[in-house]
């Protein structure tokens, strides 16, 4: 299996942090990690050659359940074992 093309890794704290990093690295090529096999194997096989990773884990607001009057808000971070454990 060939070696990883070099990357950049970042890991912001706030959705705030998150803009600001993908203003200043506007021009890179960038991947998304949230669970991180679909884009680890891609990257392994070479079909994502990504120079900027930002890994979305442990963002505020970006997971949960929430229902609200006539709709159900599921955060993007939301786990598939978290769906099935939620009550409503």
């Amino acid at each position: 299996m060939p070696a990883l093309k070099p990357f950049r890794y970042e890991r912001p704290a706030s959705l705030e942090q998150l803009s600001i990093l993908l203003a200043a690295h506007a021009g890179m090529i960038h991947r998304y990690l949230a669970g991180g096999t679909d884009l680890l194997v891609a990257m392994r096989t070479g079909k994502e050659k990504p120079e900027l990773v930002v890994d979305l884990k442990g963002l505020p607001g970006l997971s949960g359940i929430n229902p609200e009057e006539n709709k159900l808000w599921i955060g993007a971070l939301t786990t598939i074992h978290s769906l099935e454990m939620d009550e409503n």
